[in-house]
């Protein structure tokens, strides 16, 4: 068996067996089209006897977690043949594409799991959740002209409006993908069909758009991004303005969206499904490039447990000199500091739990002082992303 990269002469293999894999027929376009984009060096395969068994794509990118924009390893397209699964033929090329990140200086990865306790055993861990709402015409708020502000409707190819508007807004989150114009079009906008609508505020800011689409009576929202209310309750308006043409309403908001709260009849039916997993590739630059907020002469020692990747299976202290300069060591040992695997260690820097939670749960084991000053440090990000891959 070859685990390596995929050369250019396997492409069609690859291809075929996505096709199986995830139950999607392709069209000799849609063909062309993959084999224009496929990068072969972001895909490892298993191959024996010249036919591709296994496979494992790798999209860098970049995410924000918070103000920082940090390189992300986006791992996608896990294949294996059915006479070949349970061969830890995927084990195999997950850990090549550790690797392979690591040695990118790509500090994180994220994947959307078929299976969560799978992707546990190796490190990946839930990050973010999604929320949908169904909301009936009659559940939608009152409608009419903007009170405030203005709203146009535009075009794709003014993805450029959009993506101002979502670069500030993603910002406040952790997980958020970086759009690019090729993920913009590529992407954002070739899954998620129909208009987009701009709001205007008062001071003459692009603040806030919809991505939705109307069909069959139904208004579907795929993107609400706001940064402040008066754009949020406008483009509620905007949104309501179409009661003459749908009966329902199924929007996807922020997780932490508010506007539940200042809809007339609140009673809607809400869903809430755990979504994308992540984890840390390489805790050392990871730790240099998170905002974390330590104070002066104060040192946090992090007992880590990975044993998938056994570069981060080691002790690590951090220690902001009086000058502020973050200091990120090895330590052989401690008596103090905070015991924990790396899957817990990428849900607290992500958000997805805090010290609390994960010490009730018997995730974290350490000193109290050690846990208070960790539990101090973490900005308390909110996770979420609206991206798929």
């Amino acid at each position: 068996m070859d685990i390596r990269r995929m050369k250019k002469s396997e492409i069609d293999q690859s291809l075929d067996l996505a096709q199986y894999a995830f139950q999607i027929h392709l069209t000799e376009e849609q063909r062309r089209e993959r084999r224009r984009t496929i990068v072969p060096q972001d895909n490892w395969v298993a191959v024996e006897r010249g036919k591709v068994l296994s496979k494992v794509a790798i999209f860098p990118t970049v995410i924000y977690l918070g103000d920082v924009k940090m390189p992300m390893g986006g791992i996608s397209g896990v294949a294996t043949w059915p006479e070949k699964r349970r061969g830890s033929l995927v084990r195999s090329l997950l850990k090549e594409a550790l690797v392979d990140l690591r040695d990118r200086g790509v500090p994180i990865s994220m994947l959307y799991p078929f299976s969560t306790s799978f992707y546990r055993k190796f490190g990946w861990e839930v990050f973010c959740d999604t929320k949908h709402w169904t909301v009936t015409k009659n559940q939608l708020p009152e409608t009419g002209e903007p009170e405030g502000g203005s709203i146009r409707r535009i075009y794709q190819q003014d993805w450029q409006i959009l993506d101002y508007i979502y670069q500030k807004w993603a910002k406040q989150y952790a997980g958020m993908i970086a759009r690019s114009e090729q993920w913009w079009k590529n992407r954002t906008l070739q899954r998620k069909k129909g208009n987009a609508a701009v709001y205007t505020d008062g001071n003459g800011f692009d603040s806030g758009y919809v991505l939705y689409e109307v069909k069959e009576q139904q208004l579907t929202v795929h993107e609400f991004v706001a940064w402040h209310e008066d754009a949020r309750r406008e483009l509620w308006r905007f949104l309501a303005n179409h009661d003459s043409m749908i009966e329902t309403a199924k929007i996807s908001p922020a997780i932490d969206d508010p506007s539940r709260y200042m809809l007339p009849e609140p009673k809607i039916e809400e869903t809430r499904k755990s979504y994308f997993m992540a984890r840390i590739v390489d805790v050392y630059p990871f730790l240099h490039q998170y905002p974390l907020d330590l104070p002066p002469e104060e040192s946090l020692v992090l007992h880590v447990e990975d044993d998938f990747c056994d570069w981060n299976n080691t002790s690590w202290q951090l220690y902001k000199s009086k000058e502020g300069r973050m200091e990120i060591k090895e330590v052989l040992s401690s008596h103090t500091g905070i015991e924990l695997t790396i899957n817990t260690l990428t849900a607290l820097v992500m958000g997805y739990i805090t010290v609390r939670e994960a010490e009730r749960m018997s995730l974290v084991k350490g000193s109290k002082q050690q846990l208070d000053l960790l539990d101090r440090v973490l900005p308390g990000f909110t996770p979420f992303m609206y991206d798929f891959f």
